[in-house]
């Protein structure tokens, strides 16, 4: 045997010989015989795979005279210690179970190490975490962004470092806007509010006031549901609803997402002395309007006046007590128009919201 050249793994050995016919063993120096099978070759040198690191192995050798395995040359033995395992680097690292300020980390732990240092870094950020266990769950990040990672392996009692394994990319999570936010079944004094359902949402923010209010100082409701009814609001009042995910604790959607409503005018049951009312129907309205008039006699116009006081339509009924008339206001521009009723000693005004 002219050289044995070892890695922690492996051991190559060379000799010189006459022949082209071989046989190799190999076996731990402490062992008490040769338990492995010879392995026939026809090269003057071999490689042994799959040694133990820092262990002693004792080889041998030996030349089949004539190839042809009916004669052997007496066994030639050497010995040698494998290498100790270097600090190997991880491999497959991944991020799992990402949050908007975690991510869980797991690899392949390739050697002997004790501990490992995880690199995470974006921009300024930039810090490594170590952990001696796997997977292992890191925190502080930011949502919304995407960060690099790498991992290294801490061997032995000295923690010796380990090289930096190779990069991999992951995102943490943003809590979603609301989507499909709309209002509906709006009363006097109330209007639903309902939006798309998303299962990252725990719950949502409501902030509401009059049209224009200054967020922060409207009033503020929460819903664990996707839609809520708000309440004791004025007649005939426009407000604007905003609302805003909540998918954990200090963890909600980046945008406020709006809508506005008008609450019905309240005309039922407003009546002068004389029993004399008015009420319209629906409103607001879209394609028509009602207007119901209640205890007048004869001759009654009715006009409906823009904001501008330009009257963009008028009726004149014949009344008995009662009466009422539809009018068409699909071709009206949308927003907020007074309807006038005027009559012998009666004259009343009540607001019309098209939309």
């Amino acid at each position: 045997v002219t050289n044995i050249a070892q890695t922690y793994n492996t051991a190559t050995v060379s000799w010189t010989a006459n022949g082209r016919a071989f046989e190799v063993g190999i076996r731990e120096t402490s062992d008490t015989g040769w338990t492995s099978p010879s392995m026939a070759i026809t090269d003057t040198f071999y490689t042994f795979t799959g040694l133990r690191a820092a262990t002693s192995y004792t080889l041998r050798v030996r030349q089949d005279c004539n190839a042809d395995s009916l004669g052997y040359s007496e066994w030639t033995e050497a010995s040698f210690v494998t290498d100790s395992m270097p600090c190997l680097t991880p491999d497959s690292l991944t991020a799992t179970a990402v949050t908007n300020t975690t991510a869980t980390f797991d690899w392949n732990a390739n050697g002997i190490e004790d501990m490992w240092d995880i690199h995470v870094w974006y921009g300024s950020f930039d810090s490594i975490y170590r952990t001696a266990i796997r997977p292992a769950t890191v925190g502080g990040l930011t949502t919304g962004l995407t960060f690099n990672a790498s991992i290294r392996a801490l061997c032995g009692s000295n923690l010796t470092e380990g090289d930096w394994s190779d990069t991999v990319q992951f995102a943490t999570t943003v809590c979603p806007d609301v989507t499909g936010l709309a209002t509906g079944d709006i009363t006097t004094n109330s209007v639903a509010v309902g939006w798309d359902n998303d299962p990252m949402a725990q719950g949502w923010t409501i902030e509401y006031g009059n049209t224009g209010f200054t967020q922060g100082q409207g009033t503020t409701v929460t819903s664990n549901t996707n839609s809520y009814v708000v309440t004791g609001l004025d007649d005939g009042t426009a407000y604007d609803f905003y609302v805003k995910a909540v998918c954990g604790d200090d963890w909600t959607s980046e945008n406020w997402v709006s809508a506005s409503a008008t609450t019905v005018e309240d005309t039922l049951g407003i009546e002068d002395v004389d029993g004399i009312g008015c009420r319209i129907h629906p409103n607001p309205a879209t394609s028509s309007a009602t207007i119901s008039v209640k205890g007048v006699n004869g001759k009654v116009r009715i006009a409906v006046v823009d904001m501008n006081g330009r009257t963009v339509a008028a009726e004149t009924l014949e009344c008995s007590a009662d009466c009422e008339k539809t009018m068409e206001v699909d071709k009206l521009a949308l927003g907020t128009y007074f309807v006038c009723i005027t009559a012998d000693n009666t004259n009343m005004v009540r607001k019309l919201i098209v939309r």
